[in-house]
């Protein structure tokens, strides 16, 4: 059966989205179809297939869309999703898979009956803020459930990844077709945290999550739409909300332990104090004060005035250590 390769790209640099096309290409498993949504980008998916052979571009099916957002384009990709696809895998256009990604997910998938299978990302020293796989085993309790390729399940993972989920990665995911057609991205997160609510989504409707300490995927060096942008920027405001309105929204996904609403507490409490943080380096740079986007945050989080008033009191540095 075969693997549903879903690529949400949006590049302006040639060269990206081959990098990541030839990662699946190697692939020792060779049951899959890639489908290449292209989000609008300033250059096309078009033009990076150029130099490819006839029978690597046949393998390829290109969606052109207006701008959505990656979390829109991995929708995109979703929606063509076939009775012969037995699962869904996604890859960022500037990533690369480990040739043995895919046929490792399949076994995990097949053997054990699972809808959600996660490998280890890496990337080097500029991701720093990926954890180690192994680390997390280390800090949480779990299950062994094979040895090739080594799987575990991680107690309570749903809320468990509230408070890091930095060993988690879109491009070392892959979900059965089952699992991907109760789960989509949320349109509202166009700028940040849609994979933060969608992993806590798949795992919720997942029967089996298992996760594995072998390698998925290591990270590029193309556009970064989150991390890549100064808290002086005009979308940095934007992007906090986006992240504040993520963690609202988890709450409404069903009960919570305390301990997971202290949590999601404290990482609404650090977006805002971030979003005011950066209007004052704003202000510092002689830019202004983004007014309209302050006042549609206030009318959905009025904790976002009290933020203020304590960032006013020079009390603008506790509960922000989540990161």
């Amino acid at each position: 059966m075969t693997i549903a390769v879903i690529i949400p790209y949006y590049q302006k640099q040639d060269g990206i989205l081959r990098r990541g096309l030839n990662s699946v290409f190697e692939q020792t498993d060779r049951d899959w179809r890639i489908i290449v949504v292209d989000d609008g980008s300033p250059h096309p998916a078009s033009e990076e297939l150029k130099p490819l052979d006839g029978h690597r571009r046949s393998q390829i099916t290109v969606v052109v869309q207006q701008n959505k957002g990656p979390g829109g384009a991995r929708n995109t990709g979703l929606e063509t999703l076939t009775g012969t696809d037995i699962a869904a895998a996604f890859l960022d256009s500037d990533d690369a898979w480990d040739p043995g990604h895919l046929e490792r997910a399949r076994v995990a998938i097949e053997a054990q009956g699972a809808d959600l299978y996660l490998a280890a990302i890496g990337g080097g020293e500029d991701f720093d803020y990926h954890a180690d796989m192994r680390a997390i085993l280390e800090r949480w309790p779990h299950q062994s459930v094979a040895d090739t390729p080594p799987l575990f399940e991680i107690d309570n993972l749903s809320e468990r990844m509230l408070t890091d989920w930095s060993f988690m990665h879109l491009s070392s995911l892959v979900m059965t077709r089952s699992l991907a057609s109760k789960v989509r991205f949320d349109p509202d997160l166009r700028l940040a945290a849609e994979d933060v609510l969608f992993f806590s989504d798949a795992i919720r409707a997942a029967s089996r999550s298992l996760v594995t300490t072998e390698p998925g995927a290591v990270r590029g060096h193309g556009d970064n739409l989150f991390h890549g942008v100064d808290n002086t920027a005009d979308k940095f405001l934007s992007q906090q909300f986006c992240v504040w309105l993520a963690f609202q929204k988890l709450r409404s996904r069903g009960p919570l332990s305390p301990e997971a609403q202290d949590i999601l507490n404290r990482r609404q409490r650090r977006a805002r104090f971030q979003a005011l943080w950066g209007q004052m380096a704003r202000r510092r740079s002689g830019a202004s004060f983004q007014a309209a986007g302050l006042a549609k945050w206030i009318r959905k989080d009025p904790g976002l005035l009290t933020a203020a008033t304590a960032l006013a009191r020079g009390r603008g540095s506790e509960d922000t250590d989540l990161v």
